[in-house]
């Protein structure tokens, strides 16, 4: 029965390895706590793009497409909204119509930046957050927004 009980030592060892490993990666188990990350929720308004301000233009086959406004809304449930107006014209100035949309998700915090799965990340400085890989007309590179807490 001894010899049984040695054989097993270096699986019960390992084991508690795994556990503790575990612990370490979800905070409720194992009783390790990490502190939440503190990432302020509310409403910003979009102010420019790419360190430009808004306006925001874009030209794809004949059309201007304007950014004219946008709101962002982080919600403590970890659901975001994203609200946009557009107007689009033609390149020689005549008025096509504007473009509302909205854009959600989920977020989640990874090392104080707020990650939107498949619309990039945002880090947030004071009253501002400066969000790279959100939506986009496929013909643009990559934007980065800056939007101020309303």
């Amino acid at each position: 029965m001894m010899k049984r009980a040695i054989r097993l030592l270096p699986l019960v060892v390992t084991l508690a390895a795994v556990v503790a490993c575990d612990g370490r990666l979800d905070p409720t188990i194992g009783g390790i706590r990490r502190p939440p990350a503190l990432i302020d929720t509310g409403t910003f308004q979009l102010v420019a793009v790419n360190d430009t301000l808004l306006p925001h233009h874009a030209t794809n086959s004949g059309v201007v497409y304007s950014l004219i406004s946008g709101t962002f809304q982080l919600h403590g449930d970890s659901t975001w909204l994203f609200s946009t107006v557009e107007t689009l014209t033609g390149t020689n100035g005549q008025f096509i119509g504007n473009s509302p949309a909205n854009y959600t998700g989920k977020w989640g915090v990874v090392d104080s930046t707020i990650v939107l799965p498949a619309n990039g990340t945002a880090k947030v400085k004071s009253d501002t957050i400066f969000w790279r890989g959100g939506p986009k007309h496929t013909f643009e590179d990559t934007l980065k927004f800056t939007m101020v807490r309303k």
